[in-house]
């Protein structure tokens, strides 16, 4: 439900973190230069570690979804002035925008909630 309610910037970044497995914070490092050969290069922040993901399927589609809004900055993911996400600022007020919309709406609907954070879905995409 957060998902229909968040911003196309932010539902890009959810898909990102599922279909990637990787950190907030990786995902929101992620550069067009990155991908070479049909691949995104990541080098995770906490361990070092290096990975090669494959673009293809669901996540050829999301960059080219991306690639078709127009703003397009240094990282994948970008505010609408095509400046690079953090993880404070216009990033996390529009999450919780989105998870406070899908909390009041869910209550509408008798449906329980449980409030998470963006680090939680990486759980989700094991």
């Amino acid at each position: 439900m957060v998902y229909e309610c968040a911003s196309p910037v932010i539902r890009d970044a959810i898909d990102l973190a599922y279909l990637t497995a990787q950190r907030p914070s990786d995902v929101l490092r992620m550069r067009w230069d990155h991908i070479k050969d049909g691949s995104l290069c990541v080098e995770q922040g906490k361990t070092k570690s290096r990975l090669q993901i494959n673009i293809v399927g669901e996540f050829a589609a999301l960059l080219d979804r991306i690639k078709t809004r127009g703003i397009v900055g240094m990282t994948i993911l970008a505010d609408p002035k095509g400046q690079a996400l953090k993880q404070y600022g216009y990033f996390r007020s529009q999450f919780k925008i989105a998870r406070d919309k899908a909390e009041k709406r869910a209550a509408e609907l008798g449906i329980p909630f449980t409030r998470f954070q963006f680090r939680d879905l990486r759980a989700k995409s094991a």
